[in-house]
């Protein structure tokens, strides 16, 4: 099972010396983690979900690896706000679009991971997410930056779902070389639930460039807050993808 231990073994990506955690999964099975080995980790609830998504060899930037990446065990919450779509519009690529709900207004989410078992290892994240319309393709996808906030709130309900009954898929959009990538995520959610137009929320947007990008989307209002306490993800490979700009 993954190690408490902090010591770490030096690999080589892509040319790029990285440390990760010493007898941990990355450590020990290079992203082709054996599925039986994951289901005796008591922080695990299941590896049915993963057993229908083979893995595959594919190139990247660190070399050879093999894809989806897969999160065994992890935590999320997303905060909605709506957000000015003119303001949206001046922090996202010309190729993209927002996603609007209501003329001149979009969405803008503070979203934040915990990671506790997957196969790059315990790692957490935040980020901020916009909801847009591809220009060409008409999908809709999110523009993720990394950001330093916080916030607290009461947890909603938790409704416990059996593994595939509650599969959800995100896909997001990212420039790579000055071409356009689209990444898949697909999300098992085992216990989660919502609030719509919640109140009690605290939201802390600290000091740095990060900050101010949201700062800069100029939230309005909060209108939900969803929060999964036991999931599980499969994360695809990037792969290109035509977006013409608008005319």
């Amino acid at each position: 099972m993954t190690s408490t231990t902090t010591a770490t073994v030096d690999i080589d990506l892509g040319g790029r010396t990285v440390a990760v955690p010493k007898g941990g999964l990355f450590d020990r099975y290079r992203m082709d983690t054996p599925l039986d080995e994951v289901a005796n980790d008591p922080r695990v609830p299941g590896v049915d979900f993963f057993r229908t998504l083979p893995k595959t060899e594919v190139q990247s930037p660190i070399g050879p690896t093999r894809t989806p990446n897969f999160y065994y065990a992890m935590s999320s919450a997303r905060l909605t706000m709506l957000a000015p779509s003119r303001a949206i519009r001046r922090r996202i690529p010309r190729e993209l679009a927002p996603l609007e709900i209501a003329p001149g207004l979009g969405l803008v989410s503070v979203m934040l991971f915990r990671y506790d078992v997957c196969d790059i290892d315990f790692y957490t994240e935040a980020a901020v997410g916009v909801a847009v319309r591809p220009a060409r393709n008409g999908g809709i996808g999110t523009a993720v930056a990394d950001v330093d906030i916080a916030f607290s709130a009461p947890t909603p309900k938790q409704t416990a779902f059996t593994s595939g009954e509650k599969v959800s898929t995100l896909t997001s959009y990212t420039q790579r070389d000055g071409a356009w990538h689209s990444t898949l995520n697909q999300t098992n959610v085992l216990s989660g639930g919502g609030t719509r137009f919640p109140r009690d929320i605290d939201l802390t947007i600290g000091d740095g460039r990060m900050a101010d990008e949201l700062r800069a989307l100029k939230p309005l209002r909060a209108i939900a807050f969803d929060v999964n306490t036991s999931a599980q993800a499969a994360l695809h490979m990037p792969v290109p993808v035509s977006v013409r700009r608008d005319a």
